[in-house]
């Protein structure tokens, strides 16, 4: 069996839980299949939305999107006003970067995944008004 069969099969026992449990189900906005790559990333990206403490959302030039889920917990994610970028020696941002977050304490994110996504709901953007400028 496939990864991307695999992965299809996991969304949808979750999301058949969620309906068991009663609880509502929303779109997932989260589109690509494969390890997503931003290159020149320290030019290219333009903006940045936290999913709560479990990934992030990434804006980069031309307003295409990308997801990194986290390997855990990033604590600290959307508190303040700040993150940085740890780049891959390339300079491009993908799974192998991380996400510095100063505060509380400094906190290296690593991704487990990095892939193309479609932009985050406005609930969501609204959320944290930032960029990287």
């Amino acid at each position: 069996m496939s990864k991307n069969s695999l992965r299809r099969m996991r969304v949808a026992a979750a999301a058949a839980l969620t309906v068991w449990a009663g609880g509502a189900i929303a779109a997932p906005e989260h589109v690509g299949d494969t390890e997503a790559s931003i290159p020149q990333a320290h030019v290219r990206v333009t903006n940045w939305v936290p999913d709560g403490y479990k990934g992030i959302w990434v804006e980069a030039a031309a307003g295409r999107w990308y997801y990194g889920e986290f390997l855990g917990p990033c604590i600290g994610l959307g508190v303040g006003d700040a993150v940085a970028l740890q780049l891959s020696p390339d300079g491009s941002l993908n799974r192998f970067s991380r996400v510095i977050v100063p505060r509380p304490h400094r906190q290296a994110c690593a991704f487990k995944s990095f892939v193309t996504s479609a932009a985050p709901s406005h609930e969501k953007a609204a959320t944290v008004p930032l960029s990287f400028r």
